[in-house]
């Protein structure tokens, strides 16, 4: 999963001792003091994971979630190409006869974060030279995009249907992946920026309009019963 740690607030009244402690045999503790307790989610696919080709099993699209999750379960992760599958890149070598067995490999960014461009740009660090594949824990949308660091673009896969994934283009490829939205998406924005300035102008209006009207009702007499 894409989840690297857990925080638990030890003044929250409605965590029960019990749950805290069950979590903290299951997750070793990364930092604790007397207000909250971090652990650490070991194996956690956060902030990514470089995967070697035997990992891999790809799924046509429409493959039903539980057969994610159990694949998932077996140590394989289902991509979803979205492209033709001889328009991908061709893997690395696969691990050579009496190899260990493959394993998923944490893969850091390339520069923290608030570094990047901004939070619609991820850029990785190179993959190890068995990966094939990288998938980042951030939500598959059409309008990722993705390239290595030559600027060779690169299809952007869905990786447990829900995670961003990419093909490597070459063993140790740096993939940076980059959410540019539709060009409509600005006007959007301005359109709704202008229908809310223009409500607001609306309400100022009828407050000022209808204030003389409103202090000429209190001056006048009010008849007696």
């Amino acid at each position: 999963g894409g989840v690297s740690h857990v925080l638990l607030d030890k003044t929250d009244p409605d965590l029960p001792p019990d749950f805290e402690k069950e979590l903290s045999t299951l997750f070793p503790v990364a930092f604790e003091n007397t207000r909250f307790a971090l652990l650490q989610v070991e194996g956690a696919a956060a902030p990514a994971s470089a995967l070697p080709e035997a990992l891999i099993r790809l799924s046509p699209p429409g493959t039903p979630p539980s057969q994610f999750l159990s694949l998932y379960a077996t140590g394989v992760w289902a991509i979803e190409p979205g492209v033709d599958p001889a328009d991908l890149p061709t893997p690395p070598d696969p691990t050579p006869q009496g190899a260990p067995s493959p394993t998923p490999s944490h893969l850091a960014l390339a520069r923290p974060h608030r570094a990047n461009a901004g939070p619609q740009e991820i850029a990785l660090a190179p993959a190890p030279y068995n990966a094939a594949w990288v998938v980042v824990p951030e939500n598959w949308h059409p309008d990722w995009t993705a390239s290595d660091e030559t600027g060779r673009p690169v299809p952007v896969c869905r990786a447990l249907g829900a995670y961003l994934a990419a093909p490597l283009t070459h063993p140790g490829a740096s993939i940076t992946f980059r959410f540019r939205p539709p060009a409509w998406y600005p006007l959007a924005i301005g359109l709704s920026l202008l229908a809310w300035i223009g409500t607001a102008g609306l309400f100022l209006f009828l407050i000022v309009r209808n204030q003389p009207l409103e202090k000429r009702e209190a001056a006048e007499p009010q008849p007696h019963p």
